[in-house]
């Protein structure tokens, strides 16, 4: 009647409402009555609509703690779809690496649709180099990328390996100070051998 109370409302989803999947909203319906008469009350009614939440995570690990100059570290990086849709064109991207070598491209396999809860797991190795010995570890950032059912870029957040550096057998590494001692070494000899080499040389042009 025209004394009925109606009323629209609006509601905004937020970030929060993403991982329980839904939102639902429930409603009764009230009337002003004649004085003296008791409001009438309808009964409830539910509505409940889906939230589409994209989310993707990323555990980067390295198959070893520590390594020396010529050891070939392998990764592993385990993405997952976290949300509640399908992802799709999966991929790795490295953001950063304190290595002075250069490691191999990330593959991850061939996988059309990532579905919500599935895991797929993305590999690259790297070799570590002399320059890599400087008694600081081998840190190795990545993030995953996934795309949503509109074509949104949905990223993890990154995630990072490190491996202990440590010095060839023997002690001896190319860089520092132990480094700097065998050049110096290095030329010392050379140095002993020039000087052998020219009294030999005068000795014979005087028997001659």
């Amino acid at each position: 009647g025209p004394d009925a109370n109606l009323n629209e409302g609006e509601f905004t989803v937020v970030g929060a409402d993403g991982p329980a999947g839904s939102v639902e909203n429930t409603a009764v319906a009230t009337a002003q009555p004649p004085a003296g008469a008791v409001p009438p009350r309808s009964n409830e009614s539910s509505a409940k609509v889906r939230v589409l939440f994209p989310a993707i995570s990323l555990h980067k690990t390295a198959d070893r703690t520590s390594a020396t100059a010529g050891d070939t570290i392998s990764y592993r990086f385990a993405v997952t779809n976290t949300g509640n849709v399908t992802l799709t064109g999966i991929r790795v991207e490295e953001v950063a690496f304190s290595g002075a070598g250069r490691m191999s491209p990330v593959v991850c396999p061939e996988t059309p649709e990532l579905l919500p809860g599935a895991t797929v797991t993305c590999t690259a190795t790297y070799r570590v180099v002399a320059g890599d010995l400087t008694g600081a570890p081998l840190t190795n950032t990545a993030k995953a990328t996934g795309d949503d059912p509109s074509g949104n870029a949905v990223d993890s957040d990154p995630s990072r390996a490190t491996v202990t550096t440590v010095p060839a057998p023997g002690g001896l590494t190319p860089t520092g100070a132990t480094g700097a001692g065998l050049i110096v070494a290095g030329a010392a000899v050379l140095l002993a051998l020039g000087i052998v080499a020219v009294l030999l040389g005068r000795r014979r042009r005087k028997r001659e």
